[in-house]
């Protein structure tokens, strides 16, 4: 949970709407726009003492500047990091509501579950403490207002920004469950935007954690207790079931009707009970109807996400992400449209493969390890002319071929698919001893390009795949959630002055470990196992499109490093340019964003 630094301390009842459980209550007359409904009960103002922090004062280390909201559970402050010079927002729990179990052990659920994840699209906790007795959380501080104040603002989004922001609001979701975390609680108002235009969720508050290794779920809430805002909850929720990360799916495709039309998911509904019959009963809302020019699929793919049963949904958030992005990817294709910057930071999966690969048992190996990373479909070929026939009909995400093959060579045949135009977007491995980054040359079209000794381990060659994308490994050790404490950052540079971009992408990221040096102190980093990122800068125009010279620079690489990323820096854009880990080296031309950054750092660890 995240404030925009712009409010003021005056409009506590527009603010309500960031703030986590307990905050609003039923109303019967009309349903206003954010409410939460928590068990039923009304929650009346003044019920619960505020607590109250005098402006200028400190909390812990942090010197309170104003006042952003109160509600139910508290207040939250604007508040200044003396050490680390940035502005941060402090959440601190009332005194009345720390003495319920219940309402304590919801604060500390929601920090502990967002403080194990370290994910573009999920909101940075960066402290938990005691101050007086009172506890209080620190969090990031995201200054671009909430989807909901965007639709309010603007009316219907274009449909491709609406499809691009939920998609990145769906692969933060992916990896809170993948962590075990489901939200329940998922509405425009608990989607804020960064000044960047990047989609964090917030309001963790209501959240549920479900132990992945066992049946076993742990809630703070009592059997048939209703918790979630009604216009976006799904019927498992208002029938008090047993819910999973599919409730969250549905809320999605509830904010994503909002965002396309202006309107709420059976706006025409007065009162909860409506709302609740409409949710359990009616077919899902057609987006068209209010907005003609949408495409259809904007309407199949709410309905999907919709769906009454939660059988029928998409079944993981990721699976809705993907869809979105090829909904908009395909239709800028068809208009030769430049991406637009909302659907650029959002997550597409890596799912399907192309092995080619004349020994059955290096194809076999390395199509059990990608299964474990989560592809989904693989087509194995051991020539040339069955690569070609099978890559026209459906070109892959990942392309692997070895370089000797019985009717040709694999340069060859990335050459030919090159010429027909069916690499783009998709990351082409060729898997050769003998072989350099400049025979890769051949593939320039290709989304990014990575040149693998026959000896290296598939699941290093997955981690670089990861690394440099175009789209990311879905599952397992490669994708699990950072912790910011367990991982170093190395930022190489001999320039003056530090990149601005680079300071505002690291920051909010909470790295807990790491250093800035020149290039003649990288020798002497300390050699102690840790997870290490070396970002070696580049700045200047000269060398942008020598790649070749980006592919030299990430292979000088000390043993002691586990992965090496060269960042060309022109004017106030990162561009990824190369990676070497362990022996593997790629090449990439793919804005550095906080996303990538995410991949480069989860490819860093060792298995």
């Amino acid at each position: 949970m995240t404030f925009n630094p712009h409010q003021t301390a005056d409009r506590d009842e527009s603010l309500s709407e960031f703030l986590s459980a307990g905050d609003i209550a039923l109303s019967t007359s009309g349903l206003p726009d954010t409410q939460t409904i928590i068990g039923g009960e009304s929650v009346v103002d003044g019920r619960f003492n505020r607590a109250g922090i005098a402006l200028g004062s400190t909390v812990g280390k942090y010197q309170i500047r104003s006042k952003l909201g109160s509600g139910g559970m508290g207040a939250v402050y604007l508040a200044f990091d003396p050490m680390i010079e940035r502005e941060v927002a402090i959440k601190v729990l009332s005194q009345d509501v720390a003495a319920s179990s219940a309402a304590l052990q919801r604060f500390l659920q929601e920090a502990r579950a967002i403080g194990r994840l370290n994910h573009p699209n999920v909101v940075s906790i960066y402290d938990i403490d005691q101050w007086n007795g009172q506890y209080y959380l620190v969090m990031e501080l995201l200054s671009g207002g909430s989807l909901a104040q965007h639709a309010d603002r603007r009316g219907p989004l274009p449909w491709p920004d609406a499809c691009g922001l939920v998609a990145q609001a769906a692969s933060g979701l992916a990896a809170a469950h993948a962590a075990g975390l489901i939200h329940r609680d998922i509405k425009p108002e608990n989607l804020m935007l960064t000044r960047d235009g990047l989609v964090k969720v917030v309001d963790f508050g209501l959240s549920k954690l479900v132990d992945a290794d066992s049946s076993t779920r742990t809630t703070v809430t009592q059997a048939g207790q209703i918790l979630g805002t009604p216009q976006y909850m799904s019927p498992e929720q208002f029938e008090a079931t047993e819910i999973d990360a599919r409730t969250d799916i549905y809320s999605l495709g509830g904010t994503l009707f909002r965002l396309l039309t202006a309107h709420f998911p059976y706006y025409e509904c007065g009162s909860v009970v409506q709302v609740m019959t409409a949710h359990l009963t009616k077919p899902p809302p057609v987006a068209t109807r209010l907005s003609p020019n949408l495409p259809a699929e904007c309407d199949r793919i709410i309905a999907r996400a919709m769906a009454k049963r939660p059988a029928d949904r998409y079944q993981t958030a990721a699976e809705l992400a993907d869809e979105l992005l090829a909904l908009i990817h395909s239709h800028r294709d068809a208009r030769n449209v430049a991406p637009e910057a909302p659907a650029a930071t959002a997550v597409r999966h890596l799912k399907t493969a192309v092995i080619v690969e004349p020994s059955r048992m290096l194809a076999s190996m390395f199509k059990d390890v990608a299964k474990r990373a989560g592809l989904e479909h693989f087509e194995v070929v051991q020539t040339r002319q069955d690569a070609l026939l099978t890559i026209r009909e459906n070109p892959p995400d990942l392309l692997l071929t070895s370089m000797q093959l019985s009717d040709g060579r694999g340069v060859d045949l990335l050459a030919e698919l090159d010429s027909q135009q069916l690499l783009t977007g998709t990351c082409v491995v060729l898997s050769s001893s003998d072989s350099t980054m400049q025979d890769l040359a051949v593939a320039h079209s290709a989304g990014s390009r990575i040149l693998a000794p026959k000896n290296s381990r598939h699941d290093d060659l997955l981690h670089v795949v990861h690394a440099v994308g175009p789209r990311s490994i879905a599952q397992g050790p490669i994708a699990a959630p950072l912790d910011p404490a367990s991982v170093r950052l190395i930022v190489v540079t001999d320039a003056d002055q530090f990149p601005g971009p680079l300071t505002r992408l690291i920051q909010p990221m909470g790295l807990q470990n790491g250093a800035i040096v020149n290039a003649a102190e990288v020798a002497a980093l300390p050699a102690d196992g840790i997870p290490t990122v070396q970002l070696v800068l580049r700045t200047g125009e000269s060398a942008i499109d020598d790649d070749q010279s980006f592919a030299t620079t990430a292979a000088a690489t000390p043993e002691t490093t586990h992965l090496r990323a060269v960042v060309q820096v022109t004017a106030d854009k990162l561009t990824l340019r190369a990676v070497f880990r362990k022996g593997i080296t790629a090449t990439v031309r793919t804005d550095l964003d906080a996303r990538r950054l995410t991949c480069l750092l989860q490819a860093c660890r060792t298995e």
